[in-house]
């Protein structure tokens, strides 16, 4: 008896709670974002190019745009800690 009602609630929580599918890659981090992406393969053509000033040049915008995303991320993650909204602070929604 009580399996069926137990069965009978997750079917009614499937029914009405809407369902979302977070995407979590292993090879980014959570401050990878896709501004910092673009740069990162610009900075592979430059090396690949052999183009030392434009890989020094890319390199330093770099530099700045990694700092400047790991410190919005983790902004965002104290907000959310602050929220009391722990579970979704490490996926990003």
């Amino acid at each position: 008896m009580t399996n069926c009602i137990t069965d009978y609630i997750r079917f009614c929580e499937d029914t009405t709670m809407p369902a979302r599918t977070v995407h979590c890659f292993s090879n980014n981090k959570p401050w990878i974002t896709s501004d910092l992406k673009a740069l990162l393969n610009k900075r592979k053509k430059a090396f690949r190019s052999g183009d030392r000033e434009e890989q020094r040049r890319v390199q330093h915008k770099l530099r700045e745009m990694l700092r400047t995303c790991k410190d919005n991320y983790s902004r965002k993650l104290e907000a959310k800690l602050q929220q009391n909204s722990v579970r979704y602070a490490s996926m990003g929604a």
